[in-house]
């Protein structure tokens, strides 16, 4: 048995107001060989349960490869601070697992607050994450030109706009771009990176800079192109 997670709503350092409910959507994709079904199950497995249940059967069928939404329902606790609980997928014969990649549990984090930076919670509005995902295209094969389509997954823990651009191993930088959240919430964007047969085999990277509100990079999207002649 085995997950990866893909996304999420909800993003880490979220904020919300005392005694809020609300619902964190996990996307997860199973990567391993076994269909998930209302069988398998979404258990709680440390730090704040936030008024959410212990167990949740999976609200949906996910074959291997396919990804699932999974909805748990909080209710933020009434005093100020920062709350973190922990939850891990139960395989009918008991295994517990979290994400495959880091090997962590999946969690939801949020911040208690007024909903105003400076009043009950020094938290800022801004990126709190940005996760990648590579498709190749064709999947296999040499063609003449190969597309590698990398989407990253941006995450905010409020109202928002963001100034960004992709940065590319080769030296290649895009333009500045800016990408606008109402809300606190995980959004994706896309570029699609063209390789022609013949180009030097190795390793490429594509990542996402963020120069406003605060300038961060946010990890590296990495590949191998292996049909140079």
């Amino acid at each position: 048995a085995s997950a990866t997670y893909v996304g999420e709503t909800i993003p880490d350092g979220t904020i919300e107001q005392p005694g809020a409910q609300f619902t964190k959507i996990w996307h997860i994709k199973n990567s391993g060989t076994c269909t998930w079904d209302s069988t398998w199950q979404f258990v709680y497995f440390s730090g704040d349960v936030m008024g959410g249940a212990f167990v949740y059967p999976f609200p949906q069928p996910a074959a291997p490869g396919q990804t699932v939404d999974v909805p748990v329902v909080f209710t933020a606790p009434t005093a100020y601070g920062t709350y973190t609980g922990y939850w891990k997928i139960k395989s009918p014969w008991g295994t517990s697992f979290g994400d495959n990649d880091s090997g962590n549990p999946f969690w939801v984090q949020i911040v208690v607050g007024s909903g105003t930076p400076g009043k009950g919670t020094a938290t800022a509005y801004g990126v709190t994450s940005v996760t990648y995902d590579i498709a190749r295209d064709p999947v296999a094969g040499c063609a003449t030109t190969v597309f590698y389509n990398i989407t990253a997954y941006i995450s905010t823990n409020g109202p928002v706009t963001i100034t960004y651009f992709w940065n590319h191993s080769d030296g290649y930088r895009s333009a500045n771009q800016t990408l606008t959240f109402a809300e606190a919430k995980t959004r994706s964007i896309t570029e699609s990176w063209s390789i022609h047969l013949g180009n030097a085999t190795n390793t490429r990277w594509d990542q996402i800079v963020v120069t406003d509100p605060t300038y961060q990079e946010y990890g590296k999207a990495t590949f191998d192109y292996t049909c140079g002649k």
